[in-house]
């Protein structure tokens, strides 16, 4: 674990508090940048877990505010309840097979899903589409959400519907909700997600919820070009160390 080593609770908490200032200024996935920068400081199976709480706390206020929450479940259920064994299997690889390999497995993901990020490539699906394939999208990004954290193949889903802001919002909030809810039952299940790591977790969302705020603050004054072409390279720098690390 993190404790009794200043440099990584500093390391752990910096890579919150970026995350946190991300999505304040950007709405990039704060799992995302703060999972891929914990992992220099530790194991990826400790940043993903280190995650929950956070993102648990963050989209329960972000749905529960939100008025358009209950029309976005009954047209996405489908997806939503296809999480949950995903992240059971990608749970299981996470906390069973070597930890270099999984930090390789998350570089990889991280680096395609900051090139999408920044590329962003105007799909687009209609209704009709976006209910035939939302079980198999779901299960997908359960299951790329019990390994690393994040659901890229949920969040390109709703970007491709063209949802207005406040949906998508909600849209998004479910779907992470409902990853992490299952991702904290799983782990804890497989006997890696303990008190003491949900405790280590609660801590972490402080610096989180500090780097949120600025990031809200700062939106306004950073130019937003400069801004995710810096965020790319960090990326980019945070995977291609991922997967140094497996092969190290």
């Amino acid at each position: 674990m993190i404790e009794g080593n200043l440099q990584t609770v500093i390391g752990v908490a910096t890579a919150m508090m970026f995350g946190g200032f991300c999505k304040g200024a950007s709405g990039i996935s704060l799992a995302l940048i703060s999972v891929s920068l914990a992992a220099i400081f530790v194991d990826i199976p400790i940043a993903v877990a280190l995650m929950t709480v956070p993102v648990l706390i963050a989209n329960i206020w972000q749905i529960g505010s939100n008025k358009f929450t209950g029309e976005v479940w009954n047209f996405h259920w489908p997806l939503y309840l296809a999480i949950t064994p995903g992240v059971g299997i990608g749970a299981k690889v996470l906390t069973a097979v070597d930890s270099f390999l999984v930090s390789g497995i998350v570089g990889v993901i991280v680096i395609s899903f900051a090139i999408l990020i920044y590329t962003q490539p105007k799909w687009k699906l209609s209704a009709p589409t976006a209910r035939r394939i939302s079980v198999p999208t779901g299960f997908i990004g359960g299951l790329v959400g019990g390994i690393s954290g994040f659901l890229p193949p949920v969040l390109m889903y709703m970007v491709a519907l063209k949802l207005p802001k406040e949906k998508f919002i909600a849209a998004i909030g479910i779907a992470y909700l409902t990853g992490v809810l299952a991702l904290m039952v799983f782990l804890a299940t497989y006997n890696f997600l303990t008190w003491q790591i949900i405790l280590w977790s609660a801590l972490a969302a402080l610096p989180m919820f500090a780097g949120q705020l600025a990031g809200q603050k700062a939106r306004q004054r950073i130019a937003e070009k400069p801004f995710r072409l810096m965020v790319l390279i960090l990326m980019l720098l945070s995977g291609a160390n991922l997967i140094r690390k497996a092969f190290s």
